[in-house]
């Protein structure tokens, strides 16, 4: 018999009309009890069903007898059964799902209590803490007292008022021990940001040796596309030696095309490029009556396009090695200097860093850029100002090396594919018309004239000189597909240079507001954090709250009033969090200025 009680009821709880109606429908779908009168049937809550391997199927045990609970059914009642039927309705649950969703709630339900006593704990707290304020400041009458410092613990003044049920503590709770405290938080701090610092270094040379592989890779890419660019110029070269075929068949083909290739380009140059027309349409026709269609049939447009590439993408990669070249010198004159390979030996000089001895290089194992800006000894004193002033300049100069714009990734090197209309930068696309008229030929798939010049067979008039262009065709392509090829790679090596470039600046960003503190002198001082005041504020009104009011000296700062939602004497982390903020706003400050 199966039924369900809501939380908070017992199976004691179920109507008996409920039980009977179950029992009822037990009796009916039992093989034999349906052919019975005066069926027993067994209840028991879930919980109480016990099932052992070695029991037959079907056959269950209880665990606690007395829980379980015996009705009788006397005959088969067709009136309860109709109704039942009436209102039966099939399910195929998810067991595992209600399940989880069950246990769910029922987690749910035992963090809110648990919440809730926490929450009537701190009250209580709260309450008392309240209460001992009032005996022990005798609140019976309003009051203004002034007390002397004792040690370091000083009640400063006491105001209450019963008109408004408020309250004013401001007292110093051990400012030498608060100062103390919180400038071990700084001094971890300080420790977090050398360890960070330290760790984009590791960075920043996994990322260089990444990138010296991938120059590998690119050199052996350039040496097998200029390897194809000499074959296709070997090609073009032979076949420019071949006696002209053909020329009666593609000269009047030309001679249709160059109006057409003229009206094309003018147009799009009108369009976009504006400027020029007249003088840029007298050069194009120039430039047309000097060219022969035996430049279109062999592909010297495509060729061209080609060598162009070549020629830019080689001063990309010499731009790119050079801005390398410099920004890594820099990085090793900063990572060879004493802050990162030698560890104070004297304390009185900034005793946070605790660093190992050790002498890694950046890129170069000697550099003049390190010797001419780092001139100190490494196994000198370590100071703020010995220690920082450099490294903000330097990264700042590497960075600036490593950001010089080399290439688009997301444009097409000149030259790299024919030009359509909307493709390539208009402003490089207009120059290269207005130099050389060059530019134009790249319109010619937009005449059909000029597209069937490609197509003229001269196979039957000079079989070797098909054959010699079907060679440069086969070898212009290869040269086009690695020319793509070292394309793509350049992209890759670039991306890994601005990589490296926002490593330096999480370097700089890491490494600035330690640096502001160069010009901090040096004393037997070491309490980098030092409180001034403290001031609790309570209130027992309908809403109470309570907040500290922490006046505080970082470093060289002006004072900084911070406001903490807590007591000290209710969180033992609390000087934690106003070293946290205070630094927090030392560090904007800076980036202000």
């Amino acid at each position: 018999l199966i039924t369900f009680v809501f939380q908070g009821e017992k199976i004691e709880d179920i109507p008996k009309e409920v039980l009977m109606d179950c029992a009822h429908l037990v009796k009916a779908n039992s093989i034999q009890g349906c052919k019975m009168n005066n069926v027993n049937v067994v209840y028991t809550p879930w919980s109480n069903l016990k099932k052992t391997a070695d029991m037959d199927v079907g056959q269950i045990g209880f665990h606690r007898q007395k829980d379980v609970k015996i009705m009788t059914v006397e005959k088969k009642v067709n009136e309860i059964l109709n109704r039942l039927e009436k209102t039966k309705l099939e399910r195929f649950p998810d067991l595992a799902a209600e399940k989880e969703g069950r246990d769910r709630e029922e987690r749910n339900e035992k963090k809110a209590q648990i919440q809730e006593m926490k929450r009537r704990e701190k009250e209580e707290m709260k309450k008392k803490r309240e209460m001992d304020e009032l005996r022990d400041f005798k609140l019976a009458l309003p009051v203004d007292h002034h007390l002397k410092r004792v040690g370091s613990y000083i009640l400063i003044r006491c105001m209450v008022s019963y008109d408004k049920k408020t309250v004013e503590v401001r007292v110093t709770y051990g400012i030498s021990k608060m100062s103390t405290q919180g400038s071990k938080y700084i001094n971890k701090e300080i420790q977090n940001a050398v360890k960070g610092v330290k760790e984009i270094k590791t960075l920043i040379e996994k990322t260089n040796e990444e990138r010296k592989s991938l120059l590998d890779t690119l050199e052996e890419a350039k040496k097998k596309k200029e390897e194809a660019l000499d074959e296709t110029r070997e090609s073009e070269m032979k076949l420019k030696a071949t006696p002209g075929v053909c020329n009666e068949t593609m000269m009047a083909l030309w001679e249709e095309c160059k109006p057409c290739l003229k009206q094309t380009c003018m147009k799009f140059y009108a369009r976009v490029c504006r400027s020029g027309s007249g003088l840029v349409g007298r050069q194009l026709e120039e430039f047309l009556n000097q060219s022969s269609p035996f430049y279109f049939w062999m592909n010297g447009d495509r060729i061209d396009s080609l060598l162009e590439s070549d020629r830019q993408q080689n001063h990309i990669l010499d731009a790119m090695e050079d801005s390398f070249t410099r920004a890594s010198g820099i990085m090793d004159a900063l990572f060879q200097d004493s802050f990162f390979t030698h560890e104070p030996q004297d304390t009185r000089y900034f005793s946070p860093f605790t660093l190992p001895h050790r002498r890694p290089h950046f890129l170069y194992h000697k550099s003049r850029l390190a010797r001419s800006l780092l001139p100190l000894s490494p196994y000198g004193h370590l100071g703020f100002q010995d220690m920082f002033q450099p490294f903000f300049e330097m990264i700042r100069q590497a960075q600036q090396a490593m950001d010089v714009p080399f290439h688009d990734p997301g444009s097409q090197s000149p030259g790299m594919d024919f030009m359509r209309e909307g493709d390539d930068d208009p402003k490089a696309v207009c120059k290269e018309i207005r130099h050389n008229s060059t530019g134009c030929l790249k319109m010619k798939d937009r005449c059909d004239k000029c597209q069937e010049i490609l197509s003229v067979d001269c196979s039957t008039n000079s079989p070797a000189q098909a054959q010699l262009r079907q060679e440069l065709n086969d070898s212009l392509q290869v040269a086009e597909s690695l020319t793509q090829r070292y394309e793509e790679l350049l992209r890759s090596y670039q991306r890994k240079m601005s990589s490296t470039s926002t490593l330096l600046g999480q370097l700089n960003a890491q490494l600035g507001w330690l640096s502001q503190l160069a010009n901090l002198t040096q004393g037997q001082d070491q309490s980098y954090l030092r409180v001034s005041t403290v001031t609790s504020h309570s209130s027992d009104s309908d809403s109470p709250s309570r907040v500290t009011e922490v006046v505080v000296k970082l470093f060289d700062s002006d004072p900084i009033t911070l406001v903490i939602p807590e007591d000290p004497r209710d969180n033992p982390k609390f000087m934690d969090t106003v070293a946290e903020k205070a630094l927090q706003e030392y560090r904007r400050k800076n980036r202000e200025e």
